[in-house]
């Protein structure tokens, strides 16, 4: 059997890591450089002028139908320079959605933020609860829209961005996906605190009215919409955890093989080999994880998605963010370090972490879609 990525997941994704490689030495991942607007925008443009975002728009707007195996390569890249570009809302809470389900109305948001000039994010989460099924935000059916109120949090870019796809829950049916402008009058996003450095908003909804064709998909494409959007933001998510974990264990295993204590390389001493072969090991099981759900999802196997995705999000907060706790403690005080690129993989880790929940919400969440199925 053939396990590699098809051409195209494999060119981007190669490509992304070519950009990003030249625009993020190690220096610039430690350093502060990024955090005033949040994201590198030299690295970002340089992606924009090479069309990676482009990439997933459709083919009559220019882009390539870029599936979700494509998205995978390209935020695992993203994620090994450190997620200093806004790719994972922008592709995967944003583009993805808009493109498959968006309409003429939406034409000049996709453009506009395929070639770098808007930023466009998604609204996953919501205080005690992850999944868009159970979402607590309603939207009121009035003449000529919705009406929106509820809470969002984890919101990434959610206050520079401009517009947000929110989930919301139609009356006392089905939760479908509106994208909301910034600006309305009700909606005040405000800054969420969070582990790493990327800028994260929680958005209030106070009777935030949208017109009928923000409202993502039609008749029986709502739910569709919005069940692919879930599905698209937590692979997001888990492939940029993945790609976060790869680059730790890659400083990690360098660091053992040149560090020497009582005249010997860490990397010789069996307690230290026996935990780096641990952090392998959870990175190759998310890897796979991310990479089946991708096919999955790609191929119109959503309910292995499902599964697969479930799976994926207990790894990274089960696992993953022990590992990176691992690579922390090998490198030892220089772990600590702010001007290590290190912290950038050890904070984004726990990041997304929360933002999936913890161990616990993730077994709920895949006891929940268990029993859905």
């Amino acid at each position: 059997m053939d396990f590699r990525l098809d051409e195209t997941a494999e060119t981007l994704g190669d490509l992304t890591g070519q950009i990003l490689g030249r625009e993020l030495p190690d220096t610039i991942i430690a350093s502060s450089e990024c955090e005033s607007d949040g994201y590198s925008r030299s690295a970002w443009q340089g992606l924009v002028e090479a069309g990676v975002p482009e990439a997933f728009l459709t083919a009559t707007l220019g882009g390539a139908d870029a599936d979700h195996t494509v998205l995978a390569a390209v935020l695992r890249q993203v994620a090994v320079y450190g997620g200093l570009v806004p790719a994972l809302p922008v592709l995967a809470f944003g583009l993805q959605s808009l493109a498959r389900y968006g309409g003429e109305p939406h034409r000049d948001l996709m453009v506009r933020a395929a070639k770098g000039q808007a930023l466009v994010t998604g609204a996953l989460c919501e205080p005690g609860g992850r999944r868009v099924a159970d979402a607590a935000t309603r939207a009121e059916r009035i003449p000529g829209g919705f009406r929106l109120s509820g809470v969002k949090n984890f919101v990434r870019f959610g206050e520079e961005a401009e517009a947000i796809l929110v989930p919301a829950r139609v009356g006392d049916g089905e939760v479908g996906i509106f994208v909301v402008p910034a600006g309305l009058d009700g909606l005040t996003p405000a800054e969420h605190p969070v582990p790493d450095h990327v800028p994260t908003a929680r958005v209030g909804l106070d009777a935030v009215t949208v017109p009928e064709h923000a409202l993502l998909g039609e008749g029986e494409r709502v739910a569709e919409a919005a069940e692919h959007f879930e599905l698209t933001a937590l692979l997001g998510l888990c492939a940029t955890a993945s790609g976060l974990l790869e680059r730790a264990m890659t400083l990690t295993a360098g660091h053992i093989r040149t560090r020497k204590q009582f005249g010997r390389a860490l990397a010789e001493f069996q307690a230290v080999t026996m935990q780096i072969a641990d952090v392998f090991v959870a990175h190759r099981t998310l890897e796979n994880s991310c990479l089946a759900a991708a096919w999955q999802l790609s191929t119109g196997r959503t309910l292995q998605a499902r599964r697969s995705l479930s799976a994926a999000a207990y790894l990274v907060c089960h696992d993953l963010v022990p590992a990176l706790f691992t690579c922390q403690h090998l490198h030892g005080g220089t772990g600590l370090d702010l001007d290590h690129p290190l912290h950038r993989y050890f904070t984004g880790g726990l990041a997304i972490g929360q933002i999936l929940g913890g161990t616990e919400a993730c077994l709920d969440a895949a006891a929940g879609r268990a029993w859905a199925s």
